[in-house]
This record gives structure tokens, sequence and C-alpha cells, in this order.
């Protein structure tokens, strides 16, 4: 874990708190999935992470806080830990390595997160025919 706060601090000269909460989540997501035997409190400062890295720029709700939340309960309570080993790797595995690769780009290319932000941009510019028109029509035409 060491290299990798080493890393990110060569790579700037001030880390803002963006880059430092999403190196703090990622620091605690290599550390449940490296565990073995991780148990379900361990992603809680993971998910406390998240919360404050949302918190800082989003308006609606956190909702890879709550994606991570909902997930990992399905995994404590709905899934049996010992009886279905493979189920429980595919489902952990599918949720942690996009998560882990997308705060692995936001500490370490964040333009590249930015760049994906605007290119999945859904808003287009307004044409020049559903523009309005600054004439005021009037409620009753012709009176």
């Amino acid at each position: 874990m060491l290299p990798l706060a080493l890393l990110a601090r060569t790579r700037r000269y001030a880390i803002s708190r963006d880059t430092a909460l999403s190196l703090l989540a990622l620091l605690f997501l290599l550390r449940c999935v490296l565990d073995p035997m991780s148990v379900g409190y361990y992603h809680v400062p993971l998910l406390v992470s998240l919360l404050a890295l949302e918190s800082l720029h989003r308006r609606g709700p956190p909702l890879l806080t709550i994606v991570s939340s909902a997930v990992l309960w399905v995994l404590v309570v709905h899934v049996p830990w010992g009886l279905e080993p493979g189920k429980v790797a595919a489902i952990y595995l599918a949720w942690a390595l996009p998560l882990g690769a997308y705060l692995t780009a936001k500490v370490y290319a964040p333009s590249v997160i930015n760049g994906l932000g605007k290119w999945l941009s859904t808003s287009l510019p307004s044409s020049v025919t559903t523009t309005r028109s600054s004439m005021r029509t009037p409620n009753a035409p012709g009176t």
C-alpha cells in the first residue's frame, strides 16, 4: 500500500481532497480484496471513504456507495459463503474490479475520468430550430 501512496505523491505537487479520498478508498478496497477471509465489516472504511468522496461533488444520492453497500449486503446476508465460494467470488470480483479500476484511474489518470465523463454526456447543443423566438406570440392571434 505504501508504494501506491508514494506514487500518487510523486505524480503531483499537491494532492487534492478528491485525490486523497480516492486513494484512501482504493487502499481500503485493496485491503479487502487481498484478504482471503474478508468479513463484511472490513468494508466499512471503504464505504465511508466512498461516501465522503461522493459527497464532495455530487448533489444527488451517492450512487457508488449505495451500489457498493447493496452488493456487500447481498454477499454477506443472502449468499452462503462456505457453500458457494465460486458464486461469491464471481459477484465480489464483478463489483470490486471495476470499482478498483475507476478509483485507480481517478488517482493516477484523472484526465481519463474527466474525458470519460464528457464523452458519456448526453446533453447535446440546442439546434437553431429549437431555440425560442424573442418575439412574443399574442394570446389571441388576429385580435
